[in-house]
């Protein structure tokens, strides 16, 4: 083992030991072969004159790889994760930036303030949640397509793949996915990886965005949040005051809570801290405080989320400084390109991003092969901006099925969204094959019905009957297989054509 310090001019970046483990296989995955290379463990230890205020948490360990080129790269430990380097790396920025800034107490204060409104916001349902995509999802329901305006979820610049037809325009977006799955060695991607390796592919023929810091902020927003709902009209600077005065005040009350109990009064599912600031402030509209209370918090986290960023950028830049073996200028570009503020990322740093890795989890890992490469940058800016269209229609379209009439007539039409009324009898008989069921007396075609049960916009419950034997056990179809059914259809009368 050994024991690193920094030689830096200035105040102390802190200090960091080194711990060797020697060669291990790294990059297993499916379809893909490891490579071996040589691990090494870094344990960053806070400047003596900082650690006061980090309590006895005052370390931080990253994981280093170097591979036969002897670049080495940066990645948290397994057990840490993105959100663990997130915490660590805010806490122990936020004292370095208290020292060096010779900040007041206040501005202290402020800043873990707006760590707990990003925390908070992180877990409320404005936040778009990283999770698995099907493609089925960026179907809209026929029914729902004079409401919303649109026949599919895509998003704006993707309408060329195919004109007027959202089935084909997945479908190809599904084709393009499965060709890079099959260039990078992924045996069995799922529907997921399928689209955002599809987005990937139809984003890189496309001129550079070329957006200014500012516009990529917005972009970097509206792919991590849904304020859609939130911008109907302007809110007074009054209100916010108010409300993040209140929220201070909330919190002040709640120091001494144990950990437990302060989380889930902030983020957990029966988080009630709105209720807490909305009884305590004084608002306009009486009669929906709660919307401006809300909105109110979403700015507060916002400008939280800025504070975090700062944080984990000083964090990083005197991690950088803290090792005494300096990187060369390949691992600089590595390590600044996935730790430090850049201007491609909105001036974000990559950390707060990475959990959007459901479309982007392989624009990310393209990224960390070629971060300096402008067609790689533009495709994840491109994919960050795919990303705050799709999952937001996918959940404006979510919430307008929830408030229409359930599925009762017209059932082939309802259930499949795009399928006409004539086709339900070939897409039932379709599915009861598939499945296997019949008559177990003879081989007549069922007769098929809408059945009472429970109503419900994701299933149908269908009655079943033999014409000569009579009923048969009900079943139960979801929306999704008749999609499934509808488009096995039309390929088997693609291809007799």
């Amino acid at each position: 083992m050994r024991a690193r310090s920094s030689g830096s001019r200035g105040a102390s970046p802190g200090t960091i030991t080194v711990r060797c483990f020697g060669p291990v296989e790294w990059g297993r995955t499916r379809g893909r072969i490891a490579t071996i290379v040589n691990h090494d463990r870094y344990t960053y230890t806070a400047p003596a004159d900082v650690a006061g205020s980090l309590g006895p948490h005052t370390d931080y360990a990253a994981d280093v790889y170097a591979a036969t080129d002897g670049v080495r790269r940066f990645v948290p430990r397994p057990d840490d994760g993105r959100e663990g380097y997130v915490a660590r790396a805010f806490q122990i920025g936020h004292s370095l930036l208290a020292r060096d800034r010779a900040w007041e107490k206040a501005t202290f204060d402020d800043y873990c303030l707006g760590k707990l409104a990003y925390d908070w916001v992180c877990h409320a349902r404005q936040r778009l949640k990283p999770r698995p995509l099907k493609m089925e999802e960026l179907f809209v329901p026929q029914r729902l397509q004079s409401m919303l305006l649109r026949t599919d979820s895509l998003p704006d610049e993707l309408v060329d793949l195919s004109d007027d037809n959202s089935g084909r325009r997945i479908a190809e977006l599904a084709v393009l996915g499965r060709e890079r799955a099959a260039e990078r060695g992924i045996e069995h991607p799922d529907e997921t990886e399928l689209l955002g390796l599809g987005l990937m592919t139809a984003a890189r023929g496309r001129p550079p965005l070329a957006a200014a810091a500012s516009q990529l902020e917005i972009v970097v927003r509206d792919a991590l949040f849904d304020f859609a709902d939130e911008n109907e009209e302007p809110m007074s600077a009054a209100v916010w005051d108010e409300v993040a005065e209140r929220f201070e005040d909330a919190v002040r009350d709640r120091l001494w809570d144990d950990q437990r109990r302060f989380n889930t009064w902030l983020y957990g599912k029966r988080s009630y801290i709105l209720q807490t600031i909305e009884k305590s402030a004084t608002l306009p509209a009486a009669d929906d405080r709660r919307k401006w209370v809300r909105r109110a918090m979403l700015a507060e986290a916002w400008k939280g989320l800025g504070q975090v960023n700062e944080c984990l950028d000083a964090f990083a830049a005197a991690f950088e400084r803290a090792i005494t073996r300096r990187l060369n200028l390949a691992e600089q570009r590595l390590y600044r390109s996935m730790y430090r503020r850049q201007a491609c990322y909105g001036g974000f740093v990559l950390p707060l991003l990475l959990d959007v890795g459901d479309l982007l989890k392989h624009a990310v890992l393209d990224l960390w092969e070629r971060p300096d490469d402008p067609q790689t940058q533009d495709v994840f800016q491109r994919l960050l901006l795919y990303r705050s269209q799709i999952l937001p229609r996918v959940r404006e379209m979510q919430r307008v099925a929830r408030a229409d009439l359930p599925l009762r007539e017209n059932v082939a039409t309802e259930a499949a969204g795009f399928v006409q009324e004539s086709a339900w009898e070939e897409l039932t008989a379709h599915i009861l094959e598939r499945r296997g069921v019949k008559c177990p007396q003879c081989d007549a075609q069922l007769v098929c019905t809408v059945g009472a049960g429970r109503k419900s916009t994701s299933t149908v419950n269908v009655e079943v009957a033999c014409p000569v034997h009579g009923p048969l056990p009900s079943v139960r179809i979801a929306t999704a297989e008749f999609v499934a059914a509808h488009a096995a259809l039309q390929g088997e009368e693609s291809r007799s054509c």
